[in-house]
């Protein structure tokens, strides 16, 4: 789409900030090159409430993120894994907190409050998830949902109407569906059974055919 080195953006980030206390490992899933691409994709450093903006999304979806990989069945839980969880969710609240600070330091209130609604939701999303006993499709619905709301919330904000629908397809497919590191991620909170796992697939494909069908449209209209 655009020369864009998500590897630089992550690296860049970190050096920004990272805890000093904290090994770069932990980030190794918290901070995920897909999502790093498509925000910086739509909020250009060309302007300097776009760059502070992309550095505070970042700092939230992190925040979101780590918050994903704390285990949540504490009866299978080991002592190492209570203490990695306590990690986990200390840098996700540090990380939560440079959102808040970086938009209210530089009074960008509106913005602030605009999209605290969003993670307000996408956390009350979460907790549904726990306890979701509906089918795979609707189970699968409301992951995508958490996952790409924050997104589709920028989209929204920064993006032509005639070219939502199709970028907002385009992530949720390059991070849900063909990332390997999606399901280690959600895995933690939902249980990919056979069941689940063949709607996933079937939502891949369907997915993977609409965006095909809109890079074959967009061929033609240019020709």
């Amino acid at each position: 789409m655009t020369d864009i080195n998500s590897h630089n953006l992550k690296n860049d980030f970190l050096k920004k900030y990272k805890h000093n206390y904290i090994n770069h490992k932990l980030y190794e899933q918290a901070i995920d090159l897909t999502q790093v691409y498509y925000f910086r994709l739509l909020l250009s450093p060309d302007h300097s409430k776009n760059e502070l903006l992309y550095d505070a999304l970042i700092n939230m979806q992190t925040s979101l993120n780590l918050h994903d990989l704390i285990t949540s069945d504490e009866s299978e839980t080991s002592d190492d894994d209570l203490d990695q969880n306590q990690l986990l969710a200390l840098v996700g609240d540090y990380h939560s907190s440079l959102f808040y600070k970086l938009l209210a330091d530089s009074r960008q209130t509106e913005q602030l409050y605009h999209f605290l609604s969003t993670v307000q939701e996408i956390n009350q999303l979460k907790m549904g998830l726990l306890k979701d006993d509906t089918s795979p499709t609707n189970l699968l619905h409301k992951l995508e949902k958490v996952h790409s709301l924050l997104f589709k919330r920028i989209v929204v904000d920064y993006m032509d109407d005639e070219k939502r629908d199709q970028l907002n397809k385009q992530y949720l497919y390059d991070f849900m569906y063909n990332n390997k590191s999606f399901k280690d991620l959600a895995g933690n909170h939902i249980a990919f059974t056979n069941e689940l796992n063949v709607t996933f697939e079937n939502r891949k494909n369907e997915l993977q055919n609409q965006i095909s069908t809109y890079s074959q449209v967009n061929r033609r209209a240019c020709e």
